[in-house]
């Protein structure tokens, strides 16, 4: 039995899948080399397509990756307006991504302290 899917409209082998942790090896951010990302994505797709899910890719323009971003601000202002969430990857450890995000503007956690049970990050 196989499933189509509508974003490529080609055909995935379906069949009964367990995964654990490990399968999808370690970090997590896409900046450390492995392929953590693209392991669990595939294993999502694979198991999506089996309950025929329709996936759809985000609009890189609304929902622009940390590389991008941050590293490319003609496209920044090529694409101004238009920015959903920003993922604060090609980074490590928590310190350094709320630097940048403040460093660039993004960061609007401070301004509503108030209304947090967590208080200031």
């Amino acid at each position: 039995m196989a499933a189509t899917s509508a974003m490529e409209g080609k055909e995935v082998a379906s069949g009964s899948a367990a995964a654990a942790a490990s399968d999808f090896g370690g970090g997590g951010d896409s900046d450390d080399g492995g392929d953590c990302g693209s392991s669990l994505l595939s294993f999502l797709y694979s198991s999506l397509c089996r309950e025929r899910v329709d996936l759809y890719l985000l609009p890189q323009a609304a929902f622009p990756t940390g590389g991008l971003y941050f590293k490319n601000q003609t496209w920044v202002q090529q694409t101004k307006g238009t920015h959903v969430i920003i993922h604060n990857n090609y980074i490590t450890g928590f310190e350094k991504k709320i630097k940048r995000f403040r460093d660039f503007g993004l960061w609007l956690v401070d301004d509503h302290i108030h209304e947090s049970p967590l208080g200031r990050l």
